[in-house]
């Protein structure tokens, strides 16, 4: 790998310096977007893959239309800055298998609720939607904290495999730890994800659809991914998609569906009541709160 390495070395020191509780400099973005310079690790996610998605829902109204559960419009966003991008470059997050995890859909809605701030017996809905990849997808790999892949043992391969191929660019590979760290991070304000936003930006000038990384709400057991748009439009097709009645109790979340589809007609959502054994019931409800003291 040929690298100008003055010109990374300059930019992670100014990058590791830089107060992210703070509107960023022209020169610190421009530092920030020099890391890519260091190059950027690929993987290849294959057609027929599963990529799982979760919306909130304002109440129990089901989202009608398939626009309204995929990537937002440009500058509709709540906040301005997320992990991997701004409000004005919007992204299709979503999450994927990992042999620890067989339920991605659990992964992705732990990235959109924040469990420590609901009450026990909280009750909230969510939409679960199911996108298959018609094409493959081909990913920046970001985040391979050690702290964090511990437990997911893809992430640890490809930690290995990133190591290997860093192990004589001793300047790369220090950038390289540096983003780990700081893609593992949780931050209340939107403003410390400045950093990672115009990192995740800059890398998708590259030829890719797409930044993969593990889970950071879910300690790392699956990843978490950042689709642009336009892969999302060419290379992802809706094949299903569910409205769940989800309860917090204690540390975890229990849902069931109360509709669903995979039927859609003119970009609409022909939705239908989900089986009985799909769903939870009043009496489902009681016996949990009655298991676990909630009143």
């Amino acid at each position: 790998m040929n690298i100008n390495e003055e010109l990374v070395k300059d930019a992670l020191h100014k990058v590791s310096g830089i107060d992210k509780s703070k509107p960023l400099h022209k020169s610190e973005i421009e530092a920030i977007q020099n890391l890519t310079q260091a190059g950027v690790f690929n993987i290849e996610i294959p057609e027929n893959r599963i990529i799982d998605r979760v919306r909130l829902n304002k109440g129990s109204v089901p989202f009608k239309n398939i626009h309204e559960i995929s990537y937002p419009p440009v500058g509709m966003g709540d906040i301005e800055f997320q992990r991997m991008n701004s409000n004005n470059s919007p992204l299709f997050y979503g999450a994927v298998s990992s042999p620890e995890m067989r339920q991605p859909h659990i992964a992705a809605l732990s990235e959109v609720v924040s469990y420590d701030s609901l009450k026990d017996g909280a009750v909230f809905y969510a939409t679960h939607s199911q996108w298959l990849c018609i094409e493959p997808l081909r990913c920046a790999v970001v985040g391979l904290s050690e702290n964090l892949i511990e437990n997911n043992s893809n992430a640890i391969s490809m930690k290995s495999i990133q190591d290997e191929l860093l192990h004589s660019n001793p300047i790369a590979k220090k950038v390289h730890n540096f983003l780990a760290e700081e893609f593992s991070r949780v931050y209340t304000n939107h403003l410390e994800y400045q950093v990672t936003s115009y990192y995740a930006q800059k890398t998708l000038d590259f030829p890719i659809d797409a930044i993969i990384y593990p889970t950071v709400k879910g300690d790392g057991v699956t990843f978490c991914i950042a689709v642009r748009p336009q892969s999302v439009d060419k290379k992802l097709a809706l094949r299903a998609v569910g409205l769940m009645k989800c309860i917090k109790v204690q540390k975890d979340i229990i849902g069931g569906y109360d509709i669903g589809s995979d039927q859609f007609k003119k970009g609409v959502i022909l939705y239908e009541d989900a089986p009985p054994s799909a769903r939870l019931s009043n009496l489902d409800v009681q016996e949990l709160f009655k298991k676990h003291g909630i009143s």
